[in-house]
């Protein structure tokens, strides 16, 4: 159906209809091309080198589609920006302030227990044969256990320099992108504290090369995922005895964070983990039941 409105964020502007935009891509060209009218806020705040990492193409409508020409995480298809008829285009709001992104917790001794199970089993894939020597692409979801993952999978010897392609770009790949232990990532957002977002900002010409902000519809495309072999990291509300994994609903019927990426690289990924404490709410709940809500 028809969207009334777009609000879009963007880094940058330009007279003939070109969006430049900032932290995420998400779904953003979708909704510009879709609207019948658009505001922009123009937020000075974000570095207009942000383009450097943009890839930004719309997919046309089936039974016209090629197939998707992403064969790394790296590969670009596209261009830096949006598109919008200027005409569309009914105020621009002018603004300079942060995404206000809290940073994560440390990780506690759970979440490092759940980290190094994952860790010791993606080694034994790998001396198995099943995991190539060079490694698969990673997906982590967003959430302290997925943030624990990655800095145990940076801190370990055996796991060889590796890519993501993924939905979220969090802040523990930051020390594992300057460590290099992180190649280089494929991402829809950075969706990062304050302070490391400035850190990324402070060394554009490091990190520019080394992370794709692409929309939602290439991030989590499930034909590019399956090509890729990716290794899909993500956590969840519960499990039940006969292996289903609810990540989205609590009792059924409340969402958490609304329904995110992790199914879309669940059904498609190579191997696909999903992560939980075996008890939640200082031991009250349990998150192993008879049957997932």
């Amino acid at each position: 159906g028809n969207v009334d409105w777009a609000v879009v964020e963007a880094a940058e502007i330009t007279s003939d209809g070109r969006i430049y935009l900032s932290t995420s891509i998400g779904a953003s060209p979708t909704f510009l091309n879709c609207a019948e009218k658009v505001i922009i806020e123009l937020n000075r705040y974000h570095s207009v080198r942000l383009s450097e990492m943009a890839d930004v193409t719309l997919l046309p409508k089936p039974p016209h589609r090629s197939p998707i020409p992403i064969y790394d995480p790296l590969n670009k298809i596209g261009f830096p920006y949006a598109m919008v008829d200027p005409s569309k285009i009914v105020a621009v709001i002018d603004n300079n302030e942060p995404d206000g992104m809290a940073p994560l917790n440390e990780p506690d001794e759970v979440s490092r227990k759940i980290a190094h199970q994952v860790v010791d089993f993606l080694l034994e894939e790998q001396r198995a044969g099943r995991i190539p020597p060079e490694f698969l692409p990673l997906q982590a979801g967003v959430g302290n256990i997925a943030n624990a993952v990655m800095s145990c999978l940076g801190d370990d010897p055996d796991i060889p320099a590796f890519m993501m392609y993924t939905e979220v770009f969090q802040d523990a790949l930051i020390d594992l992108m300057e460590q290099g232990k992180l190649v280089g990532a494929s991402t829809t957002s950075l969706t990062v504290s304050d302070d490391n977002l400035q850190r990324i900002y402070n060394n554009m010409d490091f990190f520019t090369p080394r992370i794709v902000l692409r929309p939602q519809e290439l991030s989590n495309n499930p034909g590019v995922i399956r090509r890729l072999g990716v290794i899909a990291l993500n956590t969840c509300l519960e499990f039940d005895l006969n292996g289903h994994a609810n990540s989205t609903h609590v009792c059924g019927t409340d969402l958490v964070n609304g329904i995110g990426g992790s199914g879309d690289f669940m059904r498609n990924s190579y191997l696909s983990i999903f992560m939980s404490p075996s008890s939640v709410k200082d031991g009250r709940i349990s998150t192993i039941v008879p049957m997932v809500t």
